[in-house]
């Protein structure tokens, strides 16, 4: 990608906070922390999977209004899928561009280094970001475009809930870490068809790990 960038001379923006993400510190994914969680070794994905973006011609921090051709896009700082995700809003066609945040189908959350963040907590708040927004159509990252953006947050918004309660059930079985609580999800098995099972592996512990974090902010312990 760096490389494609700087051949089209396009302009890259990045919120600032996926800026420090995919920076040397801190790291966005940690193979020593995943490892301490309980990874097992053979499954920890190399040192040439982690992200590399080519450096931001200008870093945003959301809220931000940039013109698209016949669009006026204003920028929604909506973190939890990843740390600098942004979402748009173009108030004159109502029109909701959500990149990862709102999908058809539940968007999957990580947690791939310690930190203060909480994944969940966030994503939970970009929802209602995007609710505010009161728009006509989606348009996701991935997929065809949609309508009822109600209907469609309060799905993820349960989607998140579920997910939360499954992982707390399963930590309630008495000392275990989190790579014995993520074998038991059943996440490993969706995302087979994925084929590399060093990848398979880090989704399933990375999402494990954030149910935990958010289980930890609820319970007033992290």
């Amino acid at each position: 990608m760096p490389e494609l960038v700087e051949r089209s001379g396009a302009r890259v923006l990045l919120h600032g906070a996926e800026a420090r993400a995919v920076g040397p510190a801190p790291p966005r994914v940690d193979r020593t922390w995943l490892v301490d969680r309980g990874l097992p070794p053979d499954l920890l994905a190399g040192p040439n999977d982690a992200p590399r973006l080519p450096p931001p011609a200008r870093t945003l921090e959301g809220d931000e209004c940039l013109p698209f051709g016949p669009l006026t896009l204003r920028l929604l700082w909506t973190p939890g899928h990843s740390p600098g995700l942004l979402c748009a809003w173009e108030a004159e066609r109502r029109l909701l561009f959500t990149s990862d945040h709102l999908l058809r189908s539940p968007t999957p959350l990580f947690r791939y280094a310690d930190g203060p963040d909480d994944p969940v907590g966030e994503y939970l708040e970009g929802l209602d970001r995007l609710a505010r927004c009161d728009g006509d159509r989606v348009v996701p990252g991935h997929g065809r475009s949609f309508t009822d953006v109600a209907g469609a947050v309060e799905a993820a918004r349960a989607a998140q809930h579920e997910r939360l309660a499954l992982v707390d059930r399963l930590r309630s079985g008495g000392r275990r870490s989190a790579w014995d609580v993520a074998c038991e999800t059943g996440w490993m098995e969706e995302r087979r068809r994925d084929g590399d099972r060093r990848l398979v592996a880090t989704f399933a512990l990375g999402r494990t790990l954030a149910y935990l974090r958010h289980l930890e902010v609820l319970d007033g312990t992290g």
